[in-house]
Order: structure tokens, then C-alpha cells, then sequence
């Protein structure tokens, strides 16, 4: 993943546009996605303990949270916001 120092954020009400300096690129976040790119800043996560965690801090079905999640991680591997799959 990127450096941390490597993003720039601004938010936009419920989104979040992200500055990528390592390839020049501008991405708009959804809340949740914001959330889990944060999360995989502050520490590498395990794809399902980050979904159990989530999962209880905003009330959502385990199960729906990873499937959220896995598709969250492929989309930020495409836009080189992860370098791998953290599962």
C-alpha cells in the first residue's frame, strides 16, 4: 500500500475524494470504503478481522461485511490503493 504521507483527502459530505501521489490519480470514496482505507493505513488487517470489526462497530451481518469488504480490497488492488490482497 501506499505510503500513508502518499494520499490527500477531501471530504464531500458522505464521500471522500483521495489524491493517490504514487500514480497522480484522484479516486471518490464512499463512507465505508474511506473507512476501510484508513483502516488498512493504521495497520495491515486480515481481511476477516477487519470485516468482524466493522461488522460490529456499525451494525452490519458478518457475513455481509466481508463480502463488502472483498469487493472494496479487489477495487482498491485495480486502482493501486493496495499493492495485494490482504485476505
Amino acid at each position: 500500500m501506499p505510503d500513508a504521507a502518499g494520499f490527500e483527502r477531501s471530504d464531500w459530505n458522505e464521500e471522500v475524494v483521495v489524491f493517490n501521489h504514487a500514480s497522480g490519480q484522484t479516486h471518490l470514496l464512499d463512507a465505508l470504503s474511506n473507512r476501510v482505507l484508513s483502516a488498512f493505513e493504521e495497520q495491515p488487517w486480515q481481511l476477516s478481522d477487519l470485516a468482524k470489526a466493522l461488522a460490529a462497530e456499525l451494525a452490519i451481518p458478518p457475513s455481509v461485511m466481508t463480502d463488502r469488504l472483498r469487493d472494496i480490497s479487489s477495487q482498491f488492488e485495480r486502482l493501486g490503493l493496495l499493492d495485494a490482497d490482504p485476505a
